[in-house]
Formats: C-alpha cells, sequence, structure tokens
C-alpha cells in the first residue's frame, strides 16, 4: 500500500528536514528508507502475566504485525494496562473504570506522541475493550478493534459484538479455540479490514450514530448483559460527540431481550465461535424515587414488581454477611458508596449478587450506586444516581425504609420509616485514597452518564487526525 503522507499525521516524523531527528531514532531502530516513510500504524495489545488470558493477545498482535508489513505499513507494536477488572481487583480497591481511563489515556498520548496514522487494538475483556475503542474514537484515525474473549466472559463477548455494530471491531477470537489458525484468520481479517480503512480514510466517528449505539444496545440485550457495557456505550458516545440517552440505550435493549428466539439470533453475526447469549433479562431505565438522574435495573424475565425493607450497607462484604447468615424474605439490599467517586472507580458487586442466588430461590432486590450483573432470581438496580457521596437519596435510606420497585412502570419509589439512622452520613469521596484515585475521583461525571472525565468531542478545538 502506498497512500500519500499529505495527509496522514506520521508526515511530522518522517518528512522533511524538520523530521530528521525522528529519522534518527527509527533507523537506530532498525527501520529501512522504505519502511519509514510508509505510513505508520500503532499496534496496541493488553498483553501481560496479571491478567487472565490477557498473556495471550501477544499472539494476535504478532500476527497482526506481519500482515500490515506485507500491505506496505509499518507497524509501532506497544502495550497498555489490562484492565483491573478481575484478579486485579483487591478488595482495599477496585478502580474499575480508573483503568478504562488509564488504557483510553495511554493510547491516545502514544498515538499522538508518535504521530500514528491508524490504530489497531486488540483487547481481553470488556473493560479493556471500551478504553481501546474510546482512544480510537478520541483520535479519529482508522481503527480496528479485536477481542480475545473467555467463552465465559458474557460482558467481553457483549462488548466485541457491540463494537462490530459501530464499525469499529473485527472478527474476534474466542480464547480456548484450538490451535493457532483461528488466530491466524483473526490477525489477517483484522489487518486487512485497517488496510482497507486507512486507504478509504474512514474514520471511526463517522460509524457511532445514535442509531448504531442504540443497535449496539441491542446487542448487550441479547447477551444479558450487566450494567457496565451500558456505561461503555455512553463513554464512546462522548468520544464521537453523539447525543444520546442511557433511556434510549435500554429501551432497545430491553426490545431485543424481549425478542423472539429467531430475532435474537440475528443479532449475534460476527461474534466469536462457540458464543452464546445469557439467559433473558429485561432492562429499564429508573428516574425516580431513590434515583432522580436515572438508574439501570436489570430483571430476570417475568419479575416485575417488589416491595419490601431496606437493609443498607456501606462494604459489600458485610453486605454478603448478611445474605448468607440473616436475609429475610422482604430485605431489600442497599449497597452504598460504590459509585465513580464513592468507589472510588465504580466497583462491581459480583460477590454480593452470586451470594443472593445461592441464597434463596425467591426473588432478591439489589439497589446499589455501583455496578452490578444481573442473576436468574435477582432484581438489580444499579448506576444509582446521584450516587450516595454526591448527596443523592441513597444516602439518607435506612434500614426498614420501604422500597418498591415496579420495573414495567419503570418505578423506584422510597418511604422513610423513620427507625434508624442512615449509615451515608459517614461516606466521602476522598478519605485515605492512592493519589491516582484521588485524581479520578475529582474529574469522574455521574455514571447515568457514562462516568466520563472529560467533555468530549463537542468541546473539541481540533481532532488529531486532522493535524
Amino acid at each position: 500500500m502506498t497512500a500519500p503522507k499529505g495527509h496522514l499525521p506520521s508526515r511530522y516524523t518522517t518528512e522533511g528536514v524538520g523530521s530528521s531527528f525522528h529519522r534518527v531514532f527509527y533507523y537506530a531502530m532498525g527501520l529501512t528508507t522504505e519502511e519509514i516513510h510508509q505510513p505508520h500504524i500503532g499496534v496496541v495489545t493488553s498483553w501481560d502475566d496479571t491478567v487472565a488470558i490477557h498473556d495471550e493477545v501477544r499472539a494476535i498482535g504478532d500476527r497482526i504485525k506481519e500482515r500490515l508489513w506485507a500491505h506496505g505499513l509499518t507497524p509501532r507494536e506497544f502495550t497498555t494496562v489490562p484492565g483491573f477488572d478481575g484478579a486485579g481487583s483487591a478488595a482495599a480497591a477496585d478502580p474499575l473504570l480508573v483503568s478504562r481511563e488509564l488504557i483510553s489515556d495511554s493510547c491516545e498520548l502514544t498515538v499522538r506522541g508518535h504521530c500514528y496514522d491508524a490504530l489497531v487494538a486488540v483487547g481481553a475483556s470488556c473493560l479493556s475493550l471500551a478504553g481501546l475503542a474510546m482512544a480510537g474514537c478520541r483520535l479519529d484515525v482508522p481503527t480496528v478493534i479485536v477481542g480475545h474473549i473467555d467463552r465465559s466472559d458474557v460482558d467481553g463477548l457483549a462488548m466485541a459484538a457491540a463494537l462490530a455494530e459501530l464499525g469499529l471491531g473485527a472478527d474476534s477470537v474466542a480464547s480456548g479455540e484450538p490451535g493457532s489458525s483461528r488466530i491466524r484468520d483473526t490477525a489477517i481479517g483484522a489487518s486487512d479490514a485497517l488496510a482497507d480503512r486507512l486507504a478509504r480514510r474512514e474514520r471511526p466517528r463517522a460509524g457511532i450514530t445514535q442509531i448504531a449505539l442504540e443497535q449496539a444496545a441491542s446487542t448487550l440485550g441479547v447477551y444479558g448483559a450487566s450494567s457496565e457495557p451500558f456505561l461503555h456505550l455512553l463513554a464512546l458516545a462522548n468520544e464521537a460527540g453523539v447525543t444520546v440517552s442511557l433511556r434510549d440505550l435500554l429501551r432497545s435493549a430491553d426490545t431485543a431481550a424481549a425478542a423472539d428466539a429467531t430475532t435474537r439470533s440475528s443479532l449475534l453475526d460476527g461474534t466469536p465461535a462457540g458464543a452464546t447469549p445469557n439467559k433473558k433479562r429485561r432492562y429499564a431505565y429508573l428516574e425516580d424515587g431513590l434515583a432522580p438522574a436515572g438508574s439501570i435495573c436489570i430483571a430476570p424475565d417475568g419479575s416485575t414488581q417488589v416491595t419490601g425493607r431496606a437493609r443498607v450497607f456501606t462494604s459489600e462484604d458485610a453486605a454478603c454477611r448478611h445474605v448468607d447468615h440473616s436475609m429475610t424474605a422482604d430485605d431489600v439490599i442497599v449497597l452504598i458508596g460504590q459509585g465513580p467517586r464513592g468507589g472510588p472507580g465504580m466497583r462491581t458487586c459480583r460477590r454480593l449478587i452470586e451470594a443472593c442466588e445461592r441464597a434463596t430461590d425467591r426473588t432478591v432486590v439489589v439497589v446499589t450506586d455501583g455496578l452490578a450483573p444481573g442473576g436468574d432470581r435477582t432484581i438489580v438496580v444499579a448506576c444509582v444516581t446521584p450516587e450516595a457521596v454526591d448527596g443523592g437519596p441513597l444516602r439518607d435510606v435506612a434500614d426498614g425504609d420501604q422500597i418498591s420497585i415496579d420495573v414495567t412502570s419503570a418505578s423506584l419509589e422510597w418511604r422513610s420509616a423513620g427507625l434508624a439512622e442512615p449509615p451515608g452520613g459517614t461516606l466521602a469521596a476522598t478519605d485515605e485514597i492512592p493519589p491516582t484515585l484521588w485524581k479520578y475521583v475529582q474529574l469522574v461525571g455521574p455514571a447515568s452518564e457514562g462516568a466520563l472525565t472529560h467533555p468530549g468531542a463537542t468541546a473539541e478545538n481540533h481532532c488529531y487526525a486532522d493535524l
């Protein structure tokens, strides 16, 4: 491929007398004159030894580089953090969305600093795929995102499929597939797609429209995704300068989730081989009572109305102990202090949902300002906004208060019983947290808007791709 350098950012580091300093370094790294003057492609992977299956993405990155060379392109590999959404989430800190920002920011700075012309990114989780996609949209250079996802990772599979709907994805490969042919084919497909997008000067933001985002949300609904990927779609919309509401995304997800089997299957084209959707769930946007600025409700199919008495906790450990040993039939578990600022970084209460699933054969309700997956017998109201540390109504909920949820009418009502002192008064967003999390707390916005840390494309004076 011989794309002209006239419009490519890499002309600032490879062309003319002013770039002689940069070319010295390229020659020192073994590049030939021809390779220096070809378009430069950033190849970023999240490979490392700290998170399961991320170590395998390096093989995909190596194959991608081989194919890019064959296209007459010059690949330049770099890495980013894998995302702290598994083994990296210690009890003392669960910086889920903080690592999303680290991924997108580090990719942006690397591409900007080296003036790369396009981006191929390989991630292995919902979080890493989201951060990589955000970087591609922020830079607005031709971008291809490849997912290497564990078959059991519903959110990861859903996010990979959603990115394909947005025109950012390529064929993904499920972790554990035997042999190397699937990895080779995936790498070839991604590299070919990137070369084509570069030749056509296709930019990511062009595919991020309200309609495309709602279609991506439909894919999340078919998979039975948790609350997390919906926040990532809001963040992608922000990077592209598109206005879309959480209400619209959840409506699309619910419509798709409630569709017949044939329609649901038609939304799964292009996903990793062997991937299957989760059990059918319903989605609703609740903006009432406890959530005046919105929340995400995920309910088992058929569960619509529940009324109970609040049991309020400020830690997941305490909530799990209560569920395991002393939960009563009308308890509504309220877990506060888990949001973008209260977490900080937004905690995912997976262990609590797992405890509720095994504790009883009846429907349990969990209300939280953090993230949460759905359950087979658990109605989850997550991302309640404003969060407790920001003075939202959740801060004033106390044990014994009445909470009523109606999924069909999208209502979340709360009545104080005045029986106990609310524990939310003890919460503080910046008490004894590490410096990186402190900085995040100063910047992050509400979960119902995607937990954003910057105003997005609408506030840009210029776009990197237009250098």
